[in-house]
């Protein structure tokens, strides 16, 4: 688990924030309830995922309208996501990209994105 003085916040919406933690070099992605951790490589990939979803993988039905559920497979638990929430967790993790560039660039002891 990552020390509390050793997390960034990056960015964030009323809903999810993107950390980057210094001493583990990882991404938290923090969405309504759900946290997921992911390293750099696997943040760049979970992006790709999300902007590769077609309008028939949303084919869970809630209250809210049609989901996609998103889980790996060691997991009993996932996301569900609307197509808007998919869209602006996309650009979220595109500014917290940016901004960790940006401190990597400004902060020498800061490693830069791979």
């Amino acid at each position: 688990m990552c020390a509390i003085g050793d997390q960034c916040e990056l960015v964030s919406t009323s809903k999810s924030i993107v950390y980057w933690c210094k001493s583990c070099a990882c991404y938290s992605l923090v969405h309504g309830s759900a946290s997921v951790v992911f390293s750099s490589g696997e943040l760049v990939s979970f992006q790709s995922l999300l902007q590769s979803l077609r309008p028939e993988d949303f084919n869970r039905q809630t209250p809210d309208g049609l989901k996609v559920l998103l889980k790996n497979q060691s997991s009993s638990v996932g996301l569900l996501l609307l197509p808007e929430e998919v869209n602006a967790i996309i650009q979220l993790l595109s500014n917290a990209l940016l901004v960790r560039e940006a401190m990597a660039l400004m902060t020498p002891d800061i490693p830069k994105n791979n």
